[in-house]
């Protein structure tokens, strides 16, 4: 059976189904058919979820502390047992920003990177030999962008690259990637010697994948409806771009924002989540530049596709559609190509989804 983690919004962000926390599923990698295992209640919309690379750790952020107190957002700490599969929380630390939106955790498991749009600010954690978050340091941002939702700054996620030596920090709100060396000393982490890289005036960077040999990066840009890609130097951590796609729009829809960017495991293809043309477009990766080739769109089967997580062999993904309280189910096939299985996972306002286990 393969377990799976799903974070959602309890708050009814966007006029959703408010959800009740975290779900922990199983799902039979035969027929498809899900069962749900258990419902991890009192949290403030863990909406996004990351697995620690070695220890049985799933990490979930919260927007905000508590019901009275959204200055700061959480970082919750949760073991996945054996026994039925459940997931007990273990630890909790303030993030030092409010509308905690992202985490991420470095290969070796030791750093872990929160991003707090409201507080407009990241928060650098180093964890304990279980997992557990102890010192913490952040470093805020100022500045504006070119568009009225930009009046400030948005850093919307935090990206470790495969050796864990720097980290990648999407911006919404100043159009840039901030880049930083991840440091052994007391400080955590620090701006690089090549600190930023900017994308087009009013793009707005959300979340970036990274290829599995770390030659290239591709950032989802939210407000004009685009991805750039990014070639990075070995050496340097400094990136440069190599092309900007713009989404083709979904029946002539105003609306085109990508939310979430993943490749999968070889670095063959690029997948982005399109809300408001409710797609995933499909792309193939240029081994040599870096380039892409549109392989087409695929429906996302519900509203407002937030999130996508593909399992560890790549044959299944899961599509979280917050606004039609449900998370697709797809298979993959060799060329990278993704079909609807027909099959659901029902859950309200889901905005994040992990497979556990394979």
């Amino acid at each position: 059976m393969i377990r799976i983690a799903v974070g959602t919004f309890t708050d009814g962000f966007m006029g959703g189904t408010p959800g009740q926390g975290l779900y922990l599923f199983e799902l039979d990698p035969v027929d498809l058919a899900v069962r749900h295992v258990q419902t991890v209640p009192g949290l403030q919309s863990p909406s996004y979820l990351a697995r620690h690379p070695s220890l049985p750790i799933l990490y979930a952020v919260e927007r905000r502390w508590s019901e009275s107190d959204a200055e700061d957002g959480a970082l919750t700490t949760m073991l996945i047992g054996t026994a039925e599969q459940q997931l007990t929380m273990v630890d909790r630390a303030r993030t030092g920003g409010g509308s905690t939106a992202h985490v991420g955790i470095s290969p070796a498991g030791t750093r872990a990177a929160v991003a707090n749009p409201m507080g407009r600010s990241i928060g650098v954690f180093r964890l304990d030999d279980k997992g557990c978050p102890t010192a913490r340091v952040c470093f805020e941002f100022d500045g504006v962008g070119a568009l009225p939702r930009q009046s400030a700054p948005w850093p919307h996620s935090c990206w470790f690259d495969q050796t864990g030596r720097r980290m990648f920090v999407c911006d919404l709100g100043l159009d840039q990637i901030s880049i930083y060396d991840v440091t052994d000393g007391a400080d955590l982490a620090r701006p690089a010697q090549f600190p930023r890289a900017q994308v087009c005036s009013g793009a707005g960077p959300r979340h970036l994948a990274l290829t599995p040999g770390g030659r290239f990066c591709y950032v989802a840009n939210e407000l004009d409806g685009t991805v750039c890609g990014f070639a990075i130097a070995p050496d340097r951590g400094a990136l440069s771009i190599i092309e900007t796609i713009a989404l083709a729009h979904s029946g002539g829809r105003a609306v085109c924002q990508p939310a979430e960017i993943v490749t999968d495991r070889l670095g063959h293809n690029l997948y982005v989540t399109v809300r408001g043309c409710e797609t995933i477009a499909m792309f193939a990766i240029d081994p040599g530049s870096g380039r892409l080739t549109n392989l087409g769109q695929v429906r996302c089967g519900g509203n407002t596709p937030r999130h996508m997580a593909l399992g560890a062999d790549d044959t299944l993904a899961l599509v979280c559609n917050q606004l039609s309280d449900q998370i697709t189910i797809f298979a993959r096939d060799s060329a990278g190509i993704l079909t609807d299985t027909g099959r659901s996972i029902a859950v309200p306002s889901p905005s994040c989804a992990v497979f556990l286990s394979d």
